[in-house]
């Protein structure tokens, strides 16, 4: 009997042994939970202070949501603090727009910098633009952007084009209606030829613009106005998309034999006429559905045309003329094609500047277009050395001839032929390094004479070398 109870207690006493270790487990579970909790409450208060503190030094937050941050900081003391006389928060009088917005703010740009070796000047370095774009989804259907451009590296407009300055190029805001139609109204650039709309240094293969980019489409042409654009078809087999806008007029005192139509370009400033301009491009992409005949294709057509006062012409004596009343038109024709590693791009322009009421004037007519081809190709040994350090870099050579005749009607030609051989280097493919050799001819109205020389350096038979290096981000 006695052997039964010493069995009975021990069991007893093991079983009370397990329940207090089980409950002593449960509670070193239960404190390190607690201390967890803790530790993440505290930590969250923590992080909502430095929150608030980073909101107050950069301008503040919505009213709503700095709300919110000292609501969950202080909701066991009670009233919030008065952060009223915070620098960075508004305060009484102060209206609410003056907290930093919740827009969608997106930040990019891009930068060139170029080499230039020519007969006719000094060999210089130039960093020849720094663009940063800003873009902001204010709401669903409603964005802006803009485009601050320093050329170059100047802070103050010169009196040259070569001269640098700091100007808005683009800067204008969208109300998306519909795919087939959305407005825009701003500073935007004219939808005259896909160079103008698509100049930017890293998209290119080839260090300078176009000839006819230049004298007769006057890339980087802009202006302000508002219009209309979409893409009214947009299917596996065809696209089909359009820009139309209403602008200031041209300006048509820079129409010369020896510049041709660079000079029209408002670029914002007050107009010079009660007359307005107008622009529409139409692209068409027929093979979307026919790889076997191209990764893109892309067709586009556009024209502008302008009322101006009076523009200073040449009359068939040689004198110096003023023309106008009148019109000014620019009509281009453009189209780029790519099939795996070979491509094309090519564009034609005309221009026409009429004599307006002075019927024994002259009128002044331009004309030019390229043609240029490129291929793209990696060579297996350069995978082994540094420039091939990277996920799909690519070499591109390219050629292109170009023409432009800036005064038709003249009887000694003002023209000038262009022929460009150039290989890029592109480590990613918003980055390139390019290496261009160039030829020029002039026609007889320009031999002997210096042409534009702050641009081209142009002379009879110039050869220049060009290296530039660009990037977008």
């Amino acid at each position: 009997m006695f052997c039964i109870r010493v069995v009975a207690a021990l069991i007893s006493f093991c079983v009370l042994s397990g329940w207090v270790r089980a409950a002593d487990n449960e509670m070193a579970s239960i404190r390190a939970e607690m201390q967890a909790m803790r530790e993440a409450y505290e930590g969250r208060i923590a992080s909502l202070e430095t929150e608030v503190k980073v909101l107050r030094q950069t301008g503040g937050a919505p009213r709503s949501t700095e709300k919110s941050i000292n609501d969950t900081l202080f909701k066991k003391e009670g009233t919030p603090p008065n952060t009223s006389n915070v620098p960075g928060n508004a305060g009484p009088g102060i209206p609410s727009n003056a907290v930093r917005s919740a827009s969608q703010l997106t930040l990019g740009g891009y930068t060139e910098f170029t080499y230039t070796d020519r007969q006719t000047r000094t060999p210089q370095f130039d960093q020849l633009k720094t663009v940063l774009e800003l873009s902001a989804k204010i709401q669903e259907h409603i964005s802006l952007y803009m485009e601050i451009e320093d050329e170059h590296a100047g802070a103050i407009a010169g009196p040259e084009e070569t001269d640098g300055e700091v100007e808005i190029e683009q800067a204008y805001i969208d109300y998306k209606i519909d795919k087939a139609v959305n407005f825009r109204a701003g500073v935007i650039l004219v939808p005259v030829g896909h160079y103008n709309l698509n100049h930017e240094g890293f998209v290119n293969n080839l260090v300078d613009r176009p000839l006819v980019d230049r004298r007769i489409i006057p890339t980087t042409w802009y202006d302000e106005g508002l219009g209309f654009y979409g893409t009214p078809i947009d299917t596996d087999k065809f696209g089909l998309s359009y820009e139309a806008y209403m602008y200031n007029p041209a300006v048509t005192d820079g129409v010369d034999p020896l510049s041709g139509f660079r000079g029209i370009r408002n670029e914002n400033k007050t107009p010079t006429s009660d007359q307005k301009a107008g622009a529409v491009r139409v692209a068409m992409e027929p093979a979307r559905g026919c790889k076997a005949i191209a990764d893109s294709l892309e067709f586009g057509l556009s024209a502008y045309v302008s009322g101006f006062g009076g523009f200073n012409g040449v009359n068939d004596n040689g004198d110096t003329v003023r023309f106008g009343p009148g019109r000014l038109y620019v009509t281009a024709a453009d189209v780029s094609w790519e099939k795996k590693n070979i491509g094309f791009r090519g564009e034609a322009a005309l221009d026409h500047a009429d004599s307006g009421n002075n019927i024994t004037g002259k009128r002044q007519d331009a004309w030019g277009y390229y043609a240029e081809g490129y291929y793209k190709f990696w060579p297996g040994f350069l995978s082994h050395s540094p420039f091939g350090k990277f996920k799909d870099p690519k070499l591109v050579a390219a050629l292109r001839y170009e023409y432009v005749n800036l005064d038709n009607e003249l009887p000694a030609t003002p023209s000038v032929q262009r022929l460009t051989a150039g290989i890029s280097y592109r480590p990613l493919p918003n980055t390139v390094f390019k290496f261009d050799y160039q030829n020029d001819w002039l026609g007889s109205g320009l031999a002997g004479q210096d042409y534009d020389e702050s641009e081209t350096g142009l002379k009879k038979h110039l050869h220049a070398f060009l290296f530039s290096v660009s990037t977008g981000f």
